[in-house]
C-alpha cells in the first residue's frame, strides 16, 4: 500500500478523525467493482500484482521487476510506467492540496534511483501536457528509505511524550 504523513510546522498533522495523511486512500478512479485507490493502483504491490497477472510466474518483487525492465521486458517496463503515471496522478494532487516545499518517497523501492526518476519523469509528462499544472512537486527519496516509517513513529511518540 502506500503510506503517508503530513508533517505542518514541524509536527505530524492527524486531523479531527485521525486520518491526516492517508493518502493512499484518495480515489485515482471511479470505483467499480473494486475501490481504485492510490494504494490499489501505485504501490509496489500493485506493480507486482500486474506483473504477475501478466506472467505465468508469481515470483515477482519490486527488485526483479526493475531488473527484467532494465533488461528489456516490456511487461515489467510498462507495469514500471503504469505504476509511476498512477503515482504521479496522486503526487500532484498532494501538490495542488497543500503545496508543500517537498515530497519524499520512502519504502525499499525509494533506493532505486531509476524508480524516483521514473516518478518525476511521469509528473513531469502530465505538467507538460495540462496548461493547468503549473508546478510540479520536488520529489526526492527518503533519506531512511525503507526505514522511513520506523524514524517517524519514533519522533511522534517522542513529539507526544514531550521529549522533543
Amino acid at each position: 500500500g502506500i503510506g503517508g504523513a503530513m508533517i505542518l510546522n514541524g509536527r505530524l498533522h492527524r486531523g479531527k478523525h485521525r486520518l491526516g495523511g492517508e493518502f493512499g486512500y484518495m480515489l485515482l478512479s471511479e470505483p467499480a467493482e473494486t475501490l481504485g485507490n492510490w494504494s490499489l493502483l501505485a504501490s509496489t504491490g500493485s506493480l507486482v500484482r500486474s506483473v504477475q497477472a501478466r506472467t505465468s510466474s508469481q515470483d515477482w518483487d519490486g527488485k526483479k521487476i526493475y531488473e527484467a525492465a532494465a533488461a528489456g521486458d516490456e511487461t515489467c517496463q510498462a507495469a514500471i510506467e503504469q505504476m509511476n503515471r498512477n503515482l504521479a496522478k496522486g503526487l500532484l494532487n498532494i501538490q495542488y492540496l497543500f503545496d508543500p516545499d517537498v515530497i519524499s518517497l520512502g519504502g525499499s523501492i525509494s533506493q532505486n534511483p531509476d524508480f524516483i526518476q521514473g516518478v518525476k519523469k511521469a509528473v513531469g509528462n502530465f505538467v507538460d501536457t495540462y496548461e493547468e499544472y503549473t508546478v510540479a512537486p520536488v520529489i526526492q527519496a527518503c533519506t531512511y528509505h525503507a526505514d522511513a516509517n520506523l524514524y517517524g513513529a519514533l519522533v511522534n511518540w517522542l513529539q507526544e511524550e514531550n521529549q522533543w
